[in-house]
Order: C-alpha cells, then structure tokens, then sequence
C-alpha cells in the first residue's frame, strides 16, 4: 500500500511545468519576429544618398559655349539675354554627350547656357540637368584686352567687355553718311527710220526714244546707340552696402550725483531782552542787592538817615538772553547757529562734463538713407555703315 503511494505521478507539477516552458519559448518567438521585422524595415528605407558632383559635367558645357561665342552672336541690347541649349553645341560638334558619374544623360533641351548683357561684360548662367541631378554656375565673359580680340572668361567686376559688331561689309570710310552711288544709266540710242518718197511728196521722219531705265538698290540704315550712366550717389554721407551712412552729432545726458554736505556752527552773539522793570523800596541800603548782567538796580531816592522813616526807592530792572536762531551756550550769552553746505555736483561717468545742473557730452548716431539710383541717358543715331566709332549697334534697321 505504501509502495502505490510512493509510485504515483504529479501531473499537476508536470503540466505546470510544460506551460512555464511553452510561454518562454513564446515570448522569445515574439522578440526574435519584432527584431527581425524593425531590421526588414530599416533595411526597406532608402540611403541618404550624397548629390551628384556636376564640376566636371559643367566644365564641358562651359568650354563648349566659349568655344561657340563670337562677336556676333552676342546679345546686343542692355539686359537683352540669349539661350544656348546643349543640342546646339553638340549638332556644332563643340561637345559629345554629356553624363552624370550615375551614367544618366544630360537633357539636352534643359541644359543649356543663357548669356545677358551687362554694362561692361556678359553674365553667362551655365545649367545643367542629368535626371534627378541638377547644377549651374555664373561666369562673366567678353571682350577684355587679355583676350587678344576674342573672346575670354573675366570676373563680375571686369569692365570694357562689350565687344563691338563685326562689320557685315566694311567700307573705305567707316561712320560716314556718304549716299551710295548710283549706278550708272542706260540709255538706249535714238532711232531715225527716214522714208524717201518720190519728188513731189512730204518726207517724214518718225522718231522713236526710250526712257532711261535706272537701277537702284536698296539702302538700310542701322541704328546705333551710345548710352552714358550717371552712378548711384548719396547726397549726404557716404555709400556703405548699398545705403547711404552717415554720422550724426547728438548731446547724451549722463547721471548727476552730489558730494557729501559738510556742516559747520557758527556763534553768534544772543541778543539781551528786556523781561520787567519795577520799583522796590528797602529801608537800608545794605539791603539793596548789586546790579548783575541780567538785574539792574537804580536808585530813586536815597536818605542819609538810615533810621529814617521813608524807605529807599530802587528800580530793579531785569534782563535775559534770547537766541533769534541757533542753540543757546549754558551761559545763555552765545548761539551756535548750524550752517549746512550742499556737496558739489559731479557726474558718475567720468566720460561726461557737469555743466548748469546737467552731465553732458557729445556722441554721434548713425543715420541711414537709400541712395540715389544710378540714372542711364542713351542717344540714338542712324548710319547707312554698320560699324561708328564709340557707338553700339541696336540691331533695328530701316
């Protein structure tokens, strides 16, 4: 009975067992899917790629269009601007097929470059587009003394650059207004046709002339321009930035502060007052008391008798010091009047000047103003030559 107690199974502990087991092997199932579902998305998100370099892309099409440039194909008018797109340059043979470093082809209608007229150069905006990339950059070209009568690379700032128009058929006497001449005319000779007749009868000599017949050609005129420009100024103070600065004087008040006041006492002399008189009578004289500063005595009447029935009359006078400022001494006979003396001014910041109750100095603001714009006057002109001295051609005709 004993040895059937000893052999019977706890499933109870067993099964208890067998879920701790199940859920660990399920929660690390779960770690091991989210882990592996956080790495597929990471891996899903595309690289932060670097933009594509497009210097060298841009050095092709840059020497491509200095190489394509002449005096004439230049735009003429001030601002006036002229697209050159890349299937130009590569139908010239100026340049091949143009790719990125990711082998995509450059449009050949979106890449291109765009010059503009300046006041002394040309603005040149080289601009490129190979799929998703894209890059430009400006240079200035024109006509500058270094290049030898062509055509070079200057920088923003480079002046005389405007390059003059070719002439299309150089004359002997350029600038001149001289009418061309004209050619000569044709004229056909007369022609007499004479009929005899017998004797008797009316000759006639019919006559038959032609008009001269003229040729002439046609003249075009060219417009010419010569235009001077007044630069921007400031009509008070200088240029800085674009504005005009100037400095502006202005009087800055600063804090004023006080010395100490200094305190003195001064005596003064009190002023004695009468207080009573009256009369008093004493039958002897060795009873009227001395006169002192404050009591004085003055006899009226003084027997000899000093038994005498009538008494001796004294006026008794009486006195006291008074002060009419300041503080009594303990004799009474002296004030000590208290003088108060205000400090002097003085300003905290010694950068500053006191002067009638204020601390001043003077400082200086900056005031700015907008700059008078620079002003173009042009002149026009028409010449049957295409080339005047000092003048640009417009390109209109007549």
């Amino acid at each position: 009975m004993y040895e059937e107690n000893e052999n019977k199974i706890d499933w109870m502990s067993i099964l208890k067992k067998l879920g701790i087991i199940v859920g660990a092997i399920v929660i690390v199932l779960l770690i091991v899917t989210g882990i592996s579902n956080c790495t597929k998305k990471d891996s899903g998100k595309p690289d932060n790629k670097k933009p594509v370099d497009l210097t060298s892309q841009l050095d092709q099409l840059e020497s491509a269009t200095l190489a394509y440039l002449t005096k004439d194909n230049l735009p003429i008018e001030m601002n006036a601007s002229k697209t050159i797109r890349l299937k130009i340059l590569i139908n010239k043979n100026l340049v091949s097929e143009i790719k990125d470093s990711e082998n995509n082809r450059c449009d050949i209608n979106e890449s291109y470059a765009e010059i503009t007229r300046l006041e002394n150069n040309y603005a040149v905006k080289i601009s490129l587009s190979c799929g998703q990339n894209k890059d430009y950059r400006v240079i200035y070209v024109g006509c500058f003394e270094e290049c030898n009568g062509g055509i070079c690379e200057g920088t923003e700032n480079s002046t005389n650059g405007i390059c003059t128009v070719t002439p299309v058929e150089p004359e002997p006497n350029p600038g001149t207004d001289t009418e061309p001449t004209t050619p000569p005319t044709t004229t056909k000779p007369n022609t007499t046709t004479t009929t005899t007749k017998k004797p008797g009868t009316t000759t006639k000599k019919p006559t038959t002339t032609k008009k001269p017949t003229t040729t002439t050609s046609k003249v075009v005129w060219y417009e010419f321009e010569k235009c001077t420009t007044k630069p921007a100024y400031c009509p008070v103070g200088s240029p800085k930035n674009g504005r005009c600065e100037r400095l502006v004087p202005y009087t800055e008040y600063g804090t004023v502060a006080y010395e100490k006041d200094t305190t003195t006492s001064k005596p003064v002399p009190a002023s004695k007052v009468l207080v009573s008189t009256k009369t008093v009578y004493y039958a002897r004289t060795s009873e009227i008391p001395k006169s002192t500063d404050l009591v004085k005595y003055d006899y009226k009447g003084i027997y000899s008798n000093e038994n005498a029935s009538k008494p001796h009359k004294v006026v008794v006078t009486t006195y006291k010091y008074q002060c009419s400022q300041g503080n009594p001494s303990l004799d009474g006979k002296t004030c000590y009047v208290t003088t108060s003396v205000p400090g002097k001014p003085y300003c905290i910041d010694p950068r500053f000047t006191y002067s009638n109750g204020s601390c001043t100095r003077m400082n200086y603001k900056t005031e700015y103003s907008e700059m008078v714009p620079a002003k173009k006057t042009c002149q026009t002109t028409w010449s049957k030559s295409t080339y005047l001295a000092g003048w640009t051609r417009t390109g209109r005709t007549k």
